[in-house]
């Protein structure tokens, strides 16, 4: 088990669910852009990350360090992947096109 996962999200964090967090616990922090802190409880260090990817734009982990890093990592593998794509896609206008 890691924790506490802290990390905020918009709303009440009713989005993150039983099922990423075994115990959650809103955090009265004053947020700026009214974003909800929240304290995480996980037994699944090795999959709190993706779970935590699930949840799109709408949270956002703060620490620990270890697991935002896979948070960006895996994201950054993401828009790597799309960005390729993309670039791909748009080669294979341009020579259609001529």
């Amino acid at each position: 088990m890691i924790g506490p996962l802290s990390a905020r999200a918009i709303g009440h964090g009713h989005r993150i669910g039983r099922r990423a967090a075994d115990e959650m616990e809103r955090l009265e922090v004053a947020d700026p852009e009214g974003w909800v802190h929240l304290r995480l409880h996980v037994e699944w260090p090795d999959e709190v990350a993706h779970a935590m990817l699930r949840l799109g734009s709408g949270v956002e982990v703060l620490e620990p360090r270890e697991v935002r890093e896979q948070v960006v990592a895996t994201a950054q593998r993401i828009l790597d992947r799309y960005g390729e794509a993309a670039v791909r896609e748009e080669t294979a206008a341009v020579a259609v096109e001529r």
